[in-house]
């Protein structure tokens, strides 16, 4: 399965943040960039560009595939990440 896929399994767990039982913190927005950052080797950024109302990733999807979990995924769609199909990338809803 790709990760679009995966991540639209997930579509009805967005913007459930109550729902994250194991929270790196408060906040869902920050437990998303802490998540990610666990998964993402290397010391890579993880931020490509923040908009007034979202955040675009700097992650390779065909790398992460290979080691997100179904939890993870779901706890990122709860924490309002969708992934985008036209640029294949991560964005965040922080509005």
């Amino acid at each position: 399965m790709i990760l679009k896929e995966h991540f639209n399994e997930f579509s009805t767990e967005y913007s459930r943040f109550d729902h994250v039982k194991n929270k790196l913190s408060d906040k869902p927005d920050v437990h998303a960039l802490m998540l990610l950052d666990k998964l993402i080797l290397g010391g890579q950024r993880i931020i490509k560009e923040a908009k007034s109302h979202y955040i675009i990733f700097d992650i390779n999807v065909n790398n992460l595939m290979e080691v997100i979990t179904d939890e993870q995924v779901r706890d990122l769609r709860r924490c309002k990440v969708f992934y985008y199909i036209p640029g294949d990338v991560l964005i965040m809803n922080i509005d």
